[in-house]
């Protein structure tokens, strides 16, 4: 997140947080859980948020999608280690540049 300094008239000085670039890429992660949520773990008053296609009332979903653009069911997504990739031997990226995360 980053911090942004705003003022309105007769007020004083605030904060305003902002996502970052890689904060705004979890945005896809957040609502594949928010939505695995309100799937597995319904609250009583219905879903926490919706997700529509902006300007619109189309609503859309987290899901898989091929190198074609059509959706894939979880079911159907087979998850595939790749040869010689060892998650032990990669390096630490907060030793390589000494910064985390969004």
């Amino acid at each position: 997140m980053e911090r942004e300094l705003y003022r309105e008239a007769g007020s004083r000085t605030r904060s305003a947080y902002r996502l970052t670039a890689a904060g705004q890429e979890l945005q896809l992660v957040l609502s594949a859980l928010q939505q695995w949520g309100d799937d597995h773990l319904p609250l009583a008053t219905g879903t926490t948020m919706l997700r529509r296609v902006t300007g619109t009332d189309r609503p859309v979903h987290v899901g898989y999608l091929d190198d074609g653009g059509r959706e894939v069911e979880p079911g159907e997504v087979a998850i595939v280690a790749v040869d010689g990739v060892n998650s032990s031997k990669r390096p630490s990226r907060r030793a390589s540049n000494g910064a985390a995360g969004a």
